[in-house]
């Protein structure tokens, strides 16, 4: 959208009309980005529940097989599995039962006895190897779309330096 809605239509024959053309994208670039940064080191992570199916008799419940596990947070900036921005976001705007039920870091050395078969869990797992992960999340779409934008003016850049050159050798092509 910010390619057909903001790029300044203007012809590029120098290196500053083409920084004039993107100066838009690249701002809007830089504050998606920095509210990205702001949230994950920013955003209060709280402590947080989740269920999780079992048919062990330690949990609360176990005539329905229905677990709560508690997980500790309270903190801000973390960047680990169970207490980062990214996950809080997700929970909060779409939901426990919305989210990926076999995370990734299921495979970690703390969640797995031997990674990649990460059906077992060590005995002394952390309650968080279980906890439902969106890898794809709202706050990863965002900087998912700054990647796409950096990728687009690579390109952009790419064919730009490909007409200056060309033309500094062709003169008269």
């Amino acid at each position: 959208i910010s390619e057909i809605w903001l790029v300044n239509n203007t012809s590029v024959d120098s290196p500053v009309s083409f920084v004039k053309k993107y100066f838009v994208e690249w701002i809007m670039a830089i504050m998606i980005s920095a509210l990205y940064i702001g949230l994950v080191f920013g955003l209060y992570v709280p402590n947080w529940e989740f269920t999780v199916q079992t048919s062990n008799s330690t949990f609360s419940n176990p005539s329905n097989g229905v677990g709560i596990k508690t997980i500790q947070c309270g903190l801000r900036g973390s960047l680990g599995p169970p207490c980062n921005a990214v996950g809080f976001v997700d929970r909060v705007l779409l939901g426990e039962s919305h989210l990926y039920k076999n995370p990734v870091y299921k495979r970690t050395k703390e969640c797995s006895i031997n990674s990649p078969d990460y059906g077992r869990l060590p005995p002394n797992a952390p309650d968080w190897c279980l906890a439902p992960f969106d890898p794809e999340g709202l706050l990863s779409t965002l900087m998912a779309a700054v990647s796409c934008f950096v990728g687009l003016h690579f390109g952009h850049v790419l064919i730009h330096c490909k007409r200056l050159i060309h033309r500094e050798w062709c003169h008269g092509c």
